[in-house]
């Protein structure tokens, strides 16, 4: 049976890379955020840029993990949960810089980094705020309990996704520790015929079983996709695992893949990479 890779648990530099990146990128984020927030009309517009917000928060997690070497899943997590956490309070700081100068048409003064250090600052105009609100949507003007509401969804969404960002940032990502480098992630898309006798030997670690395996015909459903991490630099560090995909039919009538992660990653020998990379299979010849 193969070995299961692990990763080694070393933060890296994490913390100290974090802080020169994660920050200044939060406050850029935060700041296109808000703008589109005051100035835009269309609410449903907001709402895809917040997700999109989202989304660059989660990724802006993956950059520092890379760049900073972190293998330890727990740290980046904590880092993750932190940045949710301040990048609530910048947002909201970047709000109220944008929406003050909007309202005083910039005849006043207002400077960011004075909002982003004093929080407290923050929270009182949110209250002055929601005494009347500042958006109308189908012509209702949310104010009070229900515009509070709304900043607490928001704000939790920002949470959630450092959280877990930091959480799957670190999903089957493989470290070469010989040569202190990530592994590349070879798409080469081999996809084999789904075996319900052999999967759970396949899932236990028996690469061998998967050369019985024939590569699947196009709209095979379910099937098996197989994925590699090769480190060019050594290559002294190759692992694999696999993925079941199911094609479903969307609402479009179109044909879509459902991935779900069944197998841990296991490392393989190079010689076994070269007969993956040769799509050296059962009956190979006959179904590519």
């Amino acid at each position: 049976m193969a070995e299961e890779y692990q990763l080694s648990g070393e933060s890296g530099k994490i913390w100290f890379v974090g802080v020169l990146m994660a920050i200044p990128i939060s406050v850029v984020l935060a700041l296109v955020y808000a703008y589109v927030d005051v100035y835009n009309p269309l609410i449903y517009f907001t709402f895809v840029v917040w997700m999109f917000y989202l989304g660059a928060i989660m990724t802006t997690l993956k950059v520092v993990a890379k760049v900073s070497k972190c293998r330890n899943k727990k740290a980046i997590m904590i880092f993750g949960s932190l940045i949710g956490l301040l990048s609530i309070h910048i947002s909201w700081a970047c709000f109220n810089y944008v929406l003050l100068n909007k309202v005083f048409d910039n005849s006043i003064e207002i400077i960011l980094i004075d909002l982003i250090l004093s929080p407290s600052r923050s929270l009182k105009s949110a209250s002055i705020i929601a005494e009347s609100g500042w958006f109308t949507v189908f012509g209702y003007t949310p104010t009070g309990f229900v515009l509070w509401m709304i900043w607490i969804v928001e704000g939790l969404g920002i949470l959630l996704a450092g959280v877990m960002g930091g959480l799957s940032v670190l999903h089957e990502e493989v470290f070469c520790e010989k040569c202190g480098s990530w592994a590349d992630d070879i798409d080469y898309n081999v996809r084999l015929s789904y075996n319900e006798d052999t999967i759970e030997g396949l899932i236990k670690g028996d690469i061998d079983s998967f050369y019985n395996h024939s590569l699947a015909p196009d709209g095979e459903s379910p099937h098996l996709r197989l994925n590699i991490h090769y480190c060019r630099k050594c290559t002294g560090t190759i692992t694999l695992d696999f993925d079941l995909i199911t094609l479903k039919r969307n609402d479009k009538g179109e044909i879509e893949e459902e991935s779900e992660d069944i197998s841990p990653v296991f490392i393989i020998t190079e010689e076994q990479y070269e007969r993956f990379q040769k799509k050296d299979f059962a009956n190979s010849e006959a179904e590519s």
